[in-house]
């Protein structure tokens, strides 16, 4: 019994033996796996940490090529830096390579960067017009405030309601000048086809036998003034109709309520009694033709036809006087018209004589260079072409429409002009500012010659060393490959609403209007409208204020009126492509090589402990102005 006990014993204390340092060594393994996990983690955390550091140092190297802007533009207020690969991939590696993400010394996490790691692509250049109206729109709005850029439309739009009493005052003259015409034509035709009755009747009565063959000529001549006068009776009623015609706005210009008690309106008894007297002379004729057929006493043949004879007189007579008389005052109306006219015409012809100073400048070279100027940015190939090509829109551009040669169409048109201003003006919109943007940063005819120029910047688009002197707002504006008809297009413009403001005042103390003739009252306006509007022109090429006629106190500058023209002629897509075209020509910066945003690639070895075969981190990066 002992020795088996022994035995067991020994088995006991082997066994014992065989198990010392097990927990040693399962406590080193749990170690070990603790131990990497931990390293995983790390390399977790600084594989996290390098892709932050790689996001920062993307955006901050996008920053770095993005402050290399143009300085030329930056005088128009635009930013667009190069896009020159060069320059941008060298700008990116010093600002990578000083990032905190590159191991300088004893570092937290260590990455590798490669030439090939990192690229930079340029984004929306300042060719494009959604780029650049944007830059233009976010400049002005800090700029020019929109109650500036509003301030001369909402002078004029006070004077809305006397501008559309004078619109429809011209518009009613043209109707009525017309209807009076035309009545005076067939009254005129009534007339000859009357006395051609009278000579027919009486020279048919001298006959020894009338037949109803002579009667059917003599009737046929009757029904045709018949028909004359009805046709006249129809005009004269339209007349009275334009006349008491309802107003828009409820109350009419003082020169409508001047004129129209003096319009000859014809009663309607005046072409009863007219028809019923030619109608008396065919009944005398008839009754002649029946004392020859029915073989009556010579006497009573004779004594029919001098009853004839003696009325056809007595009418013709009493008819010519008032037929002269017509005659003699619608005479006298369109001679006092046609004075006017020449009046206005001879205003109209000086305005030629105004833009020829603003191109002529001083020296043979001077020209040649703005001869040159001018084919850079309108020639077949010019800069104008490049952005309109690109931004795909069509040219337009050019005056209102004016004729210049018939004097009272341009009177008309100068009201049209002057009312469709009012209601542009109601609304504000982006395209003020654009507009404003233009007058702020390029040159216009008066510029320079302003008493009291708003400074807004010493150095806003270094104007004075522009190639087209003071003539780019109107280039802009109008569009003419040709300083003198951009020049003369301006100052056509500004005489002709001068002449549409001066015309509202005019009409408001009517003249002539005595003679019954709206468009001769008109006329007459529009023609002393005509000589305040030169001076007004000629002062403000001199650079001096001109009031505003029907608003005591308010004045404006041919700034303001150019502003008036813009909101007219509005159209961004030309205005832009110009304004384009003009930058270049003024800095030699191509805007479709310099650009407003860029995006900055770089792709980041980390170098890490556990995780070394990795794939590289790719960052992305868009920084814009």
């Amino acid at each position: 019994m002992y020795i088996r006990e022994r035995v067991t014993g020994s088995t006991f204390s082997r066994t014992i033996r065989k198990q010392d340092g097990g927990v040693s060594v399962y406590l080193l393994l749990i170690l070990v796996a603790l131990f990497l996990f931990h390293i995983l983690l790390i390399d977790i955390v600084r594989y996290r940490m390098v892709h932050s550091e790689s996001e920062a140092a993307a955006r901050s190297a996008g920053r770095s090529v993005m402050s290399n802007f143009h300085t030329g533009l930056l005088k128009y207020g635009l930013f667009g830096m190069s896009g020159s690969e060069s320059e941008s991939s060298s700008v990116i590696r010093n600002t990578l390579e000083k990032s905190p993400s590159v191991p300088r010394g004893m570092t937290l996490f260590d990455t590798a960067l490669q030439q090939s790691q990192f690229a930079v692509d340029p984004l929306y250049h300042l060719g494009d017009h959604h780029v650049f109206r944007k830059q233009v729109l976010e400049k002005m709005k800090y700029l020019a405030g929109i109650e500036f850029a509003r301030e001369i439309t909402q002078k004029v739009y006070q004077g809305k309601q006397q501008i559309a009493q004078a619109q429809q005052f011209a518009e009613m003259s043209k109707r009525m000048e017309q209807l009076l015409r035309k009545r005076d034509a067939e009254l005129e035709r009534a007339w000859n086809t009357a006395q051609a009755l009278v000579h027919s009747a009486l020279s048919k009565a001298d006959k020894d036998e009338i037949s109803d063959g002579d009667m059917r000529i003599v009737q046929r001549r009757l029904d045709n003034l018949k028909q004359q006068l009805k046709d006249a009776e129809q005009t004269n009623d339209l007349l009275i109709k334009e006349m008491n015609r309802p107003v828009s706005n409820g109350r009419r210009n003082p020169a409508e309520d001047e004129i129209i008690p003096h319009v000859s309106i014809l009663p309607s008894t005046y072409f009863g009694l007219y028809k019923a007297k030619a109608g008396s002379i065919v009944s005398l004729l008839g009754s002649v033709k029946n004392k020859l057929r029915n073989d009556s006493d010579p006497e009573d043949v004779q004594r029919a036809r001098d009853k004839l004879n003696e009325f056809a007189d007595e009418w013709l007579a009493a008819k010519s006087k008032e037929e002269e008389k017509r005659r003699r005052e619608m005479s006298q109306v369109q001679q006092l018209q046609a004075d006017e006219r020449n009046k206005m015409d001879r205003e109209i012809k000086k305005v030629g004589e105004l833009w020829k100073d603003g191109c002529m400048p001083s020296g043979t070279a001077s020209y040649m260079n703005l001869l040159q100027a001018y084919k850079k940015l309108e020639g077949e190939n010019g800069l104008y072409s490049k952005y309109k090509q690109y931004n795909l829109h069509q040219t337009s551009g050019g005056m209102s429409e004016l004729n210049s040669d018939d004097a009272q169409s341009f009177g008309l048109q100068s009201l049209t002009m002057l009312n469709r201003i009012t209601e542009l003006a109601e609304a504000a919109r982006d395209e003020v500012f654009v507009n404003e943007f233009a007058l702020t940063f390029f040159t216009h005819r008066t510029w320079d010659k302003m008493r009291y120029p708003v400074r807004v910047h010493p150095n806003i688009g270094d104007r004075a060393g522009h190639v087209l002197k003071n003539q780019e707002a109107e280039y802009i504006l109008y569009g003419l490959p040709d300083c003198t008809l951009n020049l003369s297009a301006a100052h056509t413009e500004v005489f002709a609403l001068r002449m549409a403001l001066r015309t509202v005042e005019s009409l408001a103390q009517p003249k002539k209007a005595a003679l019954g003739s709206p468009l001769l009252v008109l006329l007459a306006a529009m023609a002393e409208a005509a000589q305040q509007a030169n001076t007004d022109t000629i002062k403000l090429l001199s650079g001096e204020n001109v009031d505003l006629p029907f608003l005591r106190g308010v004045t404006m500058n041919y700034k303001d009126h150019l502003r008036l023209f813009y909101l007219l002629h509005s159209d961004d897509a030309s205005v832009l492509s110009r304004m384009q075209a003009l930058i270049e020509l003024n800095t030699t910066a191509d805007l479709m090589k310099h650009y407003s945003a860029v995006r900055v690639h770089v792709k980041i070895q980390p170098q890490l402990w556990l995780l070394d075969s990795i794939k590289p981190i790719e960052t992305e990066a868009i920084v814009s102005y």
